[in-house]
């Protein structure tokens, strides 16, 4: 028994160190491709584990995500299911050393979000250009003109306002607001939402595909950019 235990340890470890020497290389730019490495190995390690069946899967996950060549490996969400993965190694190798072979592991709750993480890198994000126009004679366009920016606040990475509302919420909106963004969602959901704010007479858009997606569920890591000053904006 004792020795089945000391197996076990060594496997876990064999998971937990390549995932810890990952998270530091993955939060830097230049390191990205080293971190990853390491997940790989860590990946492969997983599949030396049997007492959960969701390992096996698991490490295919892991593998794919890693190997995906997507900006989504730069960003927030993967550090953060890297960090998780190697949270959840470090609490079964804690388990197994107080309380001896565990009975359960978060496995299919991380391979749920591994599967999710695969299906965001595949999605292109594309710059926008929004202009929408609001009905003439209406006399509250800047509170109409808030209302389309909370509408798209969901879906969309500020990165300009003209005229900027959050600045000014007596700006002159009669040649309407200009709005420069970044999204992965369609031209027609845009539009969609844009659209169905009340007193907008039309919506303009115009799109430049990007050549690397982004993460739009990835908070701004500038607390001074243009998407958190909108944010604060609405959220006031």
């Amino acid at each position: 028994m004792a020795e089945s235990i000391k197996q076990l340890m060594n496997a876990l470890q064999a998971v937990q160190k390549p995932l810890e020497q990952a998270v530091p290389l993955l939060m830097t730019a230049s390191r990205i491709e080293e971190g990853l490495q390491n997940v790989v190995e860590a990946a492969e390690q997983i599949q030396n584990l049997d007492f959960d069946p969701h390992f096996t899967e698991l490490s295919t996950t892991m593998k794919i995500l890693a190997n995906s060549d997507s900006p989504i490996l730069s960003t927030f969400n993967f550090q953060g299911y890297i960090v998780e993965l190697l949270e959840m190694f470090t609490s079964l190798l804690n388990e197994v050393k107080n309380a001896g072979p565990p009975k359960e592991s978060d496995a299919l709750k991380m391979l749920h979000i591994g599967q999710y993480l695969i299906n965001l890198s595949s999605r292109v994000t594309n710059r926008y250009k929004l202009n929408v126009l609001f009905e003439p004679e209406y006399e509250a366009k800047a509170l109409r003109a808030f209302m389309v920016v909370k509408e798209l606040s969901g879906v969309v990475r500020f990165l300009n306002l003209a005229p900027d509302i959050s600045e000014n919420q007596n700006a002159n909106l009669d040649n309407g607001l200009e709005i420069d963004c970044l999204s992965q969602e369609t031209p027609e959901d845009l539009h969609k939402l844009a659209g169905s704010v009340l007193e907008v007479q039309s919506v303009q858009i115009f799109r430049e595909t990007r050549p690397l997606p982004v993460n739009m569920l990835d908070p701004p890591t500038n607390p001074d950019s243009f998407d958190t000053k909108i944010s604060n904006f609405l959220n006031k």
